[in-house]
């Protein structure tokens, strides 16, 4: 069976199918292949052309086939960009829902290695984002069990702890969720009482 000869034409219209279909375009796998030979088809023209002697007819083709070999050229950036397009989406949607809801035969052999190294860039990055927030909320859970909650006896003015961070002022009868070694150096001196462990 031969092979069915690409044209520019046959670009124009994968685009616009491209253009109108909401996920990926289904293209035959050698799509590109076919899009290679006719680009070094046309390359091969110009220059056939520029060896023979110039002639009206000779320069008027040379410009309708440089013409036609940028307009495809166009055609084919702009078809690739829409479907980048479309697969970093349904790889950010299959890295979201941790699994891969993309019809992979709609994908070329170079675009199967684009979604799936997507896919896992973003899941790392999703994982990493993921874990400083359970480290975040471990370590606020974390300072709450380093605290203790008390009743202050007595006014005491603002000062300085050894942390280099300043606490109060506080009034009589305040009740404060202070750092443990602070609410035990105030209970200890009888500035203040645990609170539950009243009588």
């Amino acid at each position: 069976m031969e092979e069915e000869i690409l044209t520019y034409d046959d670009i124009r219209k994968v685009l616009r199918r491209e253009r109108e279909e909401k996920g990926l375009l289904k293209v035959e796998e050698d799509f590109l292949e076919r899009v290679v030979k006719y680009l070094n088809g046309k390359r091969k023209f110009l220059e056939e052309i520029e060896k023979k002697e110039e002639s009206s007819l000779s320069k008027e083709m040379k410009e309708r086939v440089e013409l036609e070999l940028k307009n495809a050229m166009r055609a084919l950036r702009e078809w690739y960009s829409l479907r980048e397009r479309k697969i970093v989406t349904q790889a950010l949607i299959a890295a979201r829902a941790k699994g891969e809801i993309l019809d992979k035969s709609r994908l070329l052999m170079n675009e199967r290695e684009l979604f799936e190294d997507v896919v896992n860039i973003l899941r790392e990055h999703r994982e990493k984002f993921e874990n400083s927030l359970r480290e975040e909320v471990e370590e606020e859970e974390k300072k709450e069990l380093d605290k203790k909650l008390v009743r202050i006896n007595e006014k005491i003015e603002k000062f300085v702890w050894g942390d280099g961070n300043i606490y109060g002022p506080f009034e009589e009868g305040e009740v404060v969720n202070l750092p443990k070694e602070i609410a035990n150096y105030l209970i200890e001196n009888d500035k203040a009482v645990e609170v539950g462990v009243e009588e």
